[in-house]
């Protein structure tokens, strides 16, 4: 099974934070890294609101500028998830 996120499906999430101006509670944003401490939270918050809004996906964006939905990479090496 693929997991992997195409580029043009990270760019249509990318122009509807542009259109909306702020982030929804099915995708979460970071410029730098997620606080590991917190990263189950989220993943939760994240598949509960994709359930209550009925989207088949979620979305935590590392590397993306806050605010400004601009790909900017991060400066520090993010760690790895096997799921």
């Amino acid at each position: 099974m693929d997991n992997s996120i195409s580029k043009n499906e990270i760019e249509k999430v990318l122009e509807y934070l542009r259109i909306r101006n702020s982030e929804c509670t099915w995708i979460e944003v970071k410029e730098e890294q997620i606080n590991e401490d917190k990263l189950g939270e989220t993943i939760s918050a994240i598949a509960n609101s994709c359930l209550l809004e009925g989207k088949e996906y979620g979305y935590i964006l590392i590397g993306v500028k806050d605010r400004v939905w601009e790909v900017v990479g991060t400066s520090k090496k993010t760690f790895k998830f096997f799921m």
